[in-house]
Formats: C-alpha cells, structure tokens, sequence
C-alpha cells in the first residue's frame, strides 16, 4: 500500500518508490535491478550465525567485538564449505 500518493506534498516516502518501481517492471526485474537477491543471501547468513552462536556479541571492547565476529563468521565459512555438497554436471 503506498503512504503518500503524488497529490500530498512533502517528500514521498522511500518504501513507497520501490513499491512504483515494483508496479513499473516485473516483481523480478526489480529485484534484479536492485540485486535483492544479494540481501536475501546476506540476511539468511546472519540469521545462521545467529541461531547457531548467539544473538548478542559477548565482548564489551570494539577489538574484542570484531575478532569474536571475524571468529564466528570464519567457523560458520567452515562449516558450510564442509556441509556442502560437490555438484557437477551430469550427461543426460
């Protein structure tokens, strides 16, 4: 639904341009256009390492934030590189 359709002054609303540019080309095209696709990989990444470490970062000190972080990307990197399956084409 958009907010503030064009007869309203002010500003339009962010969420209500994607929405116009969604109605404008193909759900699809948009997402293409706006590599959607990438957030979608990102946000699936982090609810992993949220549900498989902790929601909340245990450190107090930036540093130690970031190497905990860096830690915990790099054992979940690990764990998908070993999870995953080989592919390969097969001649039909």
């Amino acid at each position: 639904m958009i907010w503030k359709h064009g007869n309203r002054t002010g500003p339009r609303h962010p969420w209500d341009e994607n929405l116009r540019q969604i109605r404008k080309r193909e759900r699809s095209q948009w997402e293409e256009d706006v590599n959607y696709h990438q957030r979608s990989l990102v946000e699936n990444t982090i609810f992993r390492y949220k549900t498989i470490f902790s929601e909340k970062v245990l450190s107090r000190e930036d540093s130690r934030q970031r190497t905990e972080l860096k830690l915990g990307f790099s054992m979940l990197n690990i764990m998908f590189q070993l999870g995953m399956p080989d592919s390969y084409v097969v001649a039909g």
